[in-house]
C-alpha cells in the first residue's frame, strides 16, 4: 500500500504525467501551438515553488503558535488594535502557505510511518480550529482514500485561509491603520494566492509595497507572472529583469523569464535563459518534483527555440538528452524526428516520427511528416533504381 503513496514523489514514469492532457488534443492542434502551451504551463509550476519557498515555511512555523481564540477575544474588545489585527492577518496567510505545500517525507518507509505523518498533520488543523472527526476516521479506515480526500481538504482549507488574510488586512486598513511595506507585500501575497480573481488586488498592494521602498525579488516576480498571466509579457519581462537585480541565481526567474522570452517570439534571450536555468539547476540536490519538471519542460522548449533559430544539431543534443530520460516523452520524440529532418538524415528522422504515432497515435503532424518523409524515400529509390 505504502507503494501508492510514494508516487507523490518524481520518478521517470510520473513526471510523463505532465504532459498527460497535452497529449489528448495533439491530433486536433497545430504542433506549435501544442509546444507553446505545454511549456508556458511552466509558468504555473514555477510560480508554485516560488511562492512556497523554504524561507516562508520556517517564517510560518513562527506564526502556528498564535492562540487564535484568545487573539479574536481581544480585537473584540479592542477593535482598533491594529497591531494584533496585522499579526492574525499574517497568521493566516502564513497557515495558508504551509497547508497548500505538504510533500511527503523521503524517509517514509512503512504504512504505519506514513499513517502517523497524517496524523499530525491532522493534529495542526485541529489547532487551526478545523474539525477533522471525519477524516482522522477515513484515516483509520482507508489509507489509500485518505490520502486523495486529505489534499482535496487541503486546498479548500488554505483558499479558506488566503480569504480570511485579505479580510483582516482590509479590516484593518478601513480601520485606519498605516500599512509598512511588509504590510502591503503580505496582502498581495495574499491576494495572489486567490489566483486571476485576486490578481487585481495583489498589483495594487504589491506594487505600493515596491514604492514604499520594499526590496524584493519576489514581488517583482508576483508582478511578473501577473502581467504574463493578463498577456503583457513586456510589461512581465521588465519586472523579471528587475527581479533578475536582486537574485540572479534563481533558477525559478531565469525559466520564467525564457518563458516569457519564448512567447514574445525573442527566442535568442529565450536561449539565454533556458541555458540558465539549467546551469543553475546542475548543481543543486534533492530537487523535488516541481524543479524536475522545469528541468524537462526546459530542454523541451529549448531545443524548440533552438530549431527557430536554425540551430538543429543543438537542439538534437537536448532532444536526446531528455529522451535519455523520458524514453516515451512524445513531444521529444516529434522534435527530434523534425530536428533530423532538417538537416537531411531521413531515416532517424522517420524513426522518430514513427515512435511519436506509436506513443500518441493520430498526431496530425507527425503523420503529415512522415508520409512527406516516406514519399522523399520511395522517390530516391526510383532514382537509385534507375542509376542501376
Amino acid at each position: 500500500m505504502l507503494s501508492s503513496f510514494r508516487q507523490n514523489s518524481f520518478s521517470k514514469n510520473k513526471i510523463s504525467v505532465i504532459f498527460f492532457q497535452l497529449k489528448q488534443f495533439i491530433s486536433k492542434y497545430d504542433t506549435e501551438l501544442l509546444i507553446s502551451i505545454a511549456v508556458s504551463a511552466g509558468i504555473a509550476v514555477a510560480v508554485l515553488i516560488y511562492i512556497y519557498a523554504p524561507w516562508q515555511r520556517a517564517n510560518s512555523n513562527s506564526q502556528m503558535v498564535l492562540d487564535v481564540e484568545m487573539t479574536n477575544r481581544k480585537l473584540s474588545k479592542d477593535p482598533l488594535d491594529h497591531a494584533t489585527r496585522l499579526e492574525l492577518a499574517r497568521y493566516y496567510l502564513q497557515w495558508g502557505l504551509a497547508v497548500s505545500k505538504n510533500e511527503l517525507p523521503d524517509d517514509i518507509s512503512s504504512d504505519s510511518e506514513l499513517k502517523d505523518y497524517f496524523e499530525k498533520k491532522l493534529s495542526e488543523w485541529e489547532k487551526l480550529g478545523e474539525d477533522v472527526a471525519k477524516l482522522r476516521s477515513v484515516l483509520n479506515k482507508d489509507l489509500t482514500g485518505f490520502r486523495r480526500r486529505f489534499f482535496s481538504e487541503e486546498q479548500n482549507l488554505a483558499r479558506g485561509m488566503f480569504e480570511q488574510s485579505v479580510l483582516l488586512f482590509r479590516q484593518a486598513k478601513a480601520l485606519g491603520a498605516n500599512f509598512s511595506a511588509r504590510d502591503l507585500y503580505d496582502l498581495g501575497t495574499a491576494y495572489y494566492q486567490l489566483g486571476p480573481e485576486g490578481y487585481s488586488g495583489a498589483v495594487k498592494y504589491l506594487n505600493q509595497a515596491v514604492a514604499n521602498g520594499l526590496v524584493s525579488a519576489r514581488a517583482l516576480t508576483f508582478l511578473g507572472n501577473v502581467s504574463v498571466a493578463r498577456g503583457d509579457i513586456d510589461r512581465g519581462i521588465s519586472m523579471y529583469r528587475r527581479a533578475l537585480d536582486y537574485a540572479p541565481d534563481d533558477p525559478i526567474l531565469a525559466f520564467n523569464l525564457a518563458i516569457a522570452y519564448k512567447e514574445h517570439g525573442q527566442y535568442a534571450p529565450a536561449v539565454e535563459f533556458f541555458i540558465a536555468t539549467l546551469r543553475l539547476y546542475q548543481d543543486k540536490e534533492n530537487l523535488v518534483e516541481e524543479e524536475l519538471s522545469i528541468i524537462l519542460q526546459t530542454r523541451l522548449a529549448l531545443g524548440w527555440c533552438l530549431l527557430k533559430l536554425s540551430k538543429p544539431q543543438e537542439a538534437i543534443e537536448h532532444f536526446e538528452t531528455l529522451l535519455d530520460d523520458q524514453p516515451d516523452l512524445t513531444e521529444a520524440h516529434y522534435w527530434l524526428g523534425v530536428a533530423y529532418e532538417t538537416i537531411g538524415k531521413i531515416d532517424p528522422a522517420k524513426a522518430h516520427l514513427q515512435r511519436t504515432l506509436k506513443l500518441s497515435p493520430g498526431y496530425r503532424d507527425a503523420v503529415d511528416r512522415l508520409n512527406q518523409l516516406n514519399q522523399i524515400s520511395r522517390q530516391g529509390a526510383v532514382i537509385r533504381g534507375r542509376v542501376r
